[in-house]
């Protein structure tokens, strides 16, 4: 049992010492980085200073004066031209204007023209024509708006039949009575009492070495952690006896 846990031991500290050993080279790697780029950053200081740099980034470099681009002039409408497009537009705005004139400008004037047109239509042999008086007002009671029913949104329940309420709480009760009562325990049953630990062999072994490590390499205790260690090598000694 000892041998075992000198063993853990030895391992970890071999994984402490290759850790140590990585983070060692990466120090390296990072310091080599740095003292290039310090010394590039040098060079281009010493190179800014001996040579006259910013002069060359502000100066132009192209001299020839920019040409200048004429914008092209409208071209000019004679007086004929500029007339009949005149006139175009004028007959234009007059038969807009006579457009609207003829719409209507109420509610009331729309409902009385739609109606007007509905009514003059022939369906079948009814020909009917009936003098509409476009001043009076519009009568809910005779119009097609007041015969139209709407649906229900409500759905209509069927009948039940006049035993189903008493089966269903039947069906209930000797349900909870079978399971809760009449019904014993079993193997499966007495299992849930177990942890995760007892389901899963080497689980809570495998925990213990992780806190082990994490304490090692931050500074805190470990010696619950191998009390329980130890515990746990004396039950598997037991199992193996």
């Amino acid at each position: 049992m000892e041998n075992s846990i000198g063993s853990a031991l030895d391992k970890i500290k071999l994984q402490e010492q290759d850790t140590e050993t990585k983070l060692k080279e990466k120090r390296e790697c990072i310091k080599m980085v740095w003292d290039q780029r310090s010394n590039l950053c040098e060079t281009i200081q010493n190179t800014s200073d001996k040579y006259d740099v910013w002069a060359l980034l502000v100066r132009p470099t192209n001299i020839e004066t920019p040409r200048v681009l004429k914008k092209p002039e409208p071209e000019i409408i004679c007086g004929d031209a500029r007339l009949r497009e005149a006139m175009m537009r004028r007959d234009k705005a007059i038969a807009e204007r006579d457009r609207l004139k003829r719409e209507p400008s109420t509610g009331d004037e729309f409902i009385r023209s739609y109606v007007r047109y509905f009514k003059g239509r022939s369906f079948g042999t009814k020909n009917k024509t009936e003098n509409v008086d476009d001043s009076g007002p519009i009568k809910f009671s005779s119009s097609g708006a007041a015969k139209r029913i709407p649906r229900s949104i409500f759905v209509k329940q069927k009948d039940m039949p006049w035993y189903q309420p008493y089966s269903v709480v039947g069906s209930v009760a000797a349900f909870l009575i079978y399971f809760c009562v009449l019904r014993e325990e079993s193997d499966i049953d007495q299992q849930f009492d177990t942890t995760l630990y007892d389901r899963v062999k080497g689980l809570e072994k495998h925990q213990l070495i992780l806190s082990y490590k994490y304490n090692k390499e931050h500074g805190l205790s470990v010696a619950e952690i191998e009390q329980r260690l130890k515990e746990l090598e004396e039950e598997e000694a037991k199992l193996v006896v």
